[in-house]
């Protein structure tokens, strides 16, 4: 019977040029009705013993052009505070739910502490569960700094709005490229990991900053944990350059 349920999936896929997260979906379903004919005795052994779910395939993320960033940040925003968001992940390369998280406890003049990220409305740890620092300008500071009024710089924005904001500004601006090149507020992490690689700056020190998620990586934030503004000085020149280039 596994069988058989496998070769009607594969059928609908064929046939029918469902896509596997529909696919996906529609196995859960199946599942919950087993589930329930199993528990009332109507079946003994289920049709989806060893049916997996279909591989989801993730969209390409690329990288923002340097003459996108400049059109998208220089573009009207519903707020001018949604436009520091996303400044703030273009400068420095952080996850959405990191920047969320800053506030003057982890805001300092030369960096930002990024020890936590919010989701579901609270702190939690990062996402590789280390914390780091992460190197900023003064004029990125006085802007932050600036919106931590009431403790947190991003408060009153919702978790979902950047994302929102930032996917209709690319709908009028760039539709075509949207969808090509999967554009999304993740695309400015991209964006700063290879604008830094191409200002020559270390591949080790750019995953410093931007906390990927390696063991490597790991040993390589707690060499830069008590940093100087030497240790950075080319990220200090790439984000001022940058910020010009966005915000002016």
């Amino acid at each position: 019977m596994p069988d058989d349920v496998k070769r009607a999936f594969s059928n609908l896929k064929a046939n029918r040029q469902l896509s596997n997260k529909t696919l996906n979906d529609m196995l859960s379903v199946f599942r919950i009705i087993i589930s329930d004919a199993t528990d009332n005795g109507l079946v003994y052994l289920s049709p989806l013993r060893g049916v997996r779910p279909f591989a989801r395939n993730p969209k390409p993320r690329k990288a923002f052009e340097t003459d996108e960033a400049i059109k998208i940040l220089h573009a009207d925003f519903k707020s001018e505070k949604i436009r520091c968001f996303i400044l703030t992940a273009a400068l420095t390369g952080m996850r959405a739910d990191e920047i969320m998280a800053i506030r003057k406890e982890t805001l300092h003049p030369t960096y930002i502490e990024v020890k936590d990220q919010i989701q579901n409305h609270a702190l939690c740890p990062t996402k590789t569960k280390t914390a780091r620092i992460v190197p900023i300008i003064p004029e990125l500071y006085d802007l932050l700094n600036s919106l931590a009024k009431k403790d947190f710089a991003f408060d009153g924005i919702r978790a979902n709005e950047p994302s929102n904001e930032l996917r209709k500004i690319l709908i009028r601006l760039m539709p075509e490229k949207r969808k090509s090149k999967g554009y999304c507020l993740h695309s400015f992490r991209h964006f700063c990991n290879t604008q830094m690689l191409s200002e020559n700056i270390s591949p080790v020190k750019v995953a410093a900053v931007l906390g990927h998620s390696t063991g490597t990586v790991s040993n390589i934030q707690k060499a830069y944990t008590n940093f100087t503004e030497a240790d950075f000085k080319e990220a200090y020149e790439f984000q001022k350059k940058y910020f010009h280039l966005l915000n002016d």
